[in-house]
């Protein structure tokens, strides 16, 4: 009698969770898709001595995030699996913000050493800032795109009306999301449309980027009376859809889900060029040099005065569709996954 392929497990060690508990990223959100390509994944919390419990089965290992390196138990674990031989991966979500501080850490530099850590990428960029920076080999590099959750469409989908549009951002705010950015750029817009207003979705952050100093800055730049800050939300994709443009004001950002996402509700978009962005967005949307808050602000008076037509937003989320879901995600995984099994046996690591 055929017996099935038993499915390869893979342990996912993660130092970031939402706010139900559960692990937010690419890999938990496709992880039903992935069990179509034989592969199971295990998920475990960074910051918690109960992920040496991943030690004690065999597989593969994969670090999801640099910082998921960075705390005790994890730590503790990368031990456990170096006396081991185990193969291990890391999945980089971070470019320049993030270097600085592996380079700051002498646990991170040691941990990004060892010479059988495999590393993923969510973009080109990011590959090619690892092998200029860290001097990590082709051979033990492979991009592997990562993707957003399943939009679901809000059950009203109207677009603020044209003459009162709306310019929304989204992030915890902060300077590698460029929330002063997105503030100084929707004041310009104002001068050209006065009626626009603003909205900021997502946690403030501290210091300058502290719910108290942003309104003080509102109402510096003369926008105070139509900028909203909305604080957390669980209906962020509502309050997307409803944008008339979505701005990306990011100093850093190496693969954004939000501008996934974007694509998906057929928003029209303008981004500063950092990262992956160039990549994720291709022909769709506008993309400005970054910082240049005059040039992002022309971008967005002119899809307000000449929006997106029909055509284009079916293309944008035929676009998500085709490469950004989870069962897009998963078929990119299942090939990346045999790059890193290749390059294990290759070197003689396996567990």
């Amino acid at each position: 009698m055929a017996h099935e392929p038993r499915a390869q497990h893979i342990a996912v060690i993660s130092h970031h969770r939402s706010g139900g508990g559960t692990p937010l990223d690419s890999l938990w959100y496709s992880r039903e898709a992935l069990r179509e390509h034989g592969l199971e994944l295990s998920f475990h919390w960074a910051l918690s001595p109960r992920c040496l419990v991943a030690a004690a089965r065999p597989g593969y290992f994969l670090f999801d995030g640099v910082h998921a390196l960075a705390p005790v138990w994890s730590q503790r674990l990368q031990t456990l699996l170096a006396l081991r031989r185990a193969p291990v991966a890391l999945y980089w979500h971070e470019t320049e913000f993030q270097l600085r501080q592996v380079r700051q850490s002498h646990w991170l530099r040691r941990a990004l050493s060892r010479g059988n850590l495999f590393h993923f990428h969510v973009c080109k960029y990011g590959l090619a800032m690892l092998e200029r920076e860290l001097a990590i080999p082709q051979g033990r590099l492979c991009q592997l795109t990562n993707c957003a959750a399943e939009v679901r469409l809000p059950a009203s989908s109207a677009t603020a009306p044209p003459d009162a549009p709306v310019v929304a951002g989204c992030g915890t705010a902060s300077e590698r999301k460029g929330t002063d950015l997105f503030l100084q750029t929707c004041a310009l817009v104002s001068q050209s449309i006065p009626k626009a207003s603003f909205v900021w979705i997502g946690e403030t952050g501290e210091g300058n980027f502290a719910a108290p100093r942003l309104a003080e800055r509102a109402r510096e730049l003369g926008i105070a009376d139509r900028t909203t800050f909305t604080g957390p939300r669980e209906d962020a994709t509502a309050l997307i859809a409803r944008a008339s443009v979505f701005f990306l004001s990011s100093r850093d950002d190496p693969m954004p889900k939000v501008l996934m996402e974007s694509l998906a509700l057929g928003k029209d978009i303008a981004a500063f060029g950092v990262g992956g962005v160039p990549e994720l967005l291709g022909k769709h949307g506008t993309i400005v040099p970054p910082q240049d808050c005059t040039a992002a602000a022309r971008a967005i008076v002119e899809m307000l005065r000449a929006p997106a037509s029909d055509a284009e937003r079916a293309a944008m989320r035929a676009t998500y569709r085709e490469q950004y879901t989870t069962a897009a995600f998963a078929g990119r995984f299942a090939g990346a996954f045999n790059a890193w099994k290749h390059a294990t046996a290759s070197s003689g690591k396996l567990d």
